[in-house]
């Protein structure tokens, strides 16, 4: 029951978790010198424009016009957006897949000791199935 309510959850969990990297990605966008430019000229355009600032005269040797650093601001925030998405989905997928495969139960059909409790004493000789192979067939020749 429960593989089957984490096998129906693996698409809602990409979903969400690819809405919430659309969002990241909007953020990992200002990071990009293009957004950055773009950000600091419409800062600039609206407000009372008593000092200009270095990039806004820097962009204004450039000669490029407002609305191409905007449009180009917009191309690289909506890449950044669809990578998000992408990033997040596969990242939800992931976490989902993790799941799925903590809710499979493995069946031993050979004798394993816990790894984690064992101190390699040997007291559990005695009940090897092993062990009692071994002696077995050591009787038998």
């Amino acid at each position: 029951m429960r593989l089957a309510v984490m096998l129906f959850l693996l698409p809602a969990l990409m979903l969400f978790s690819g809405w919430l990297g659309h969002f990241g990605g909007s953020g990992f966008s200002k990071l990009n010198p293009a957004v950055k430019r773009a950000d600091v000229l419409w800062l600039y355009e609206h407000s009372d424009k008593a000092a200009e600032p270095d990039e806004v005269a820097a962009f204004r040797k450039t000669g490029m016009k407002l609305e191409e650093a905007y449009s180009e601001a917009r191309a690289v925030k909506s890449s950044y957006s669809y990578a998000g998405w992408a990033l997040g989905g596969w990242l939800g997928f992931v976490i989902g897949l993790k799941l799925i495969m903590l809710s499979l139960r493995r069946q031993r059909l050979d004798y394993e000791p816990d790894r984690g409790a064992c101190v390699a004493c040997a007291r559990c000789y005695t009940s090897c199935p092993k062990e009692h192979q071994r002696l077995k067939t050591r009787r038998d020749s």
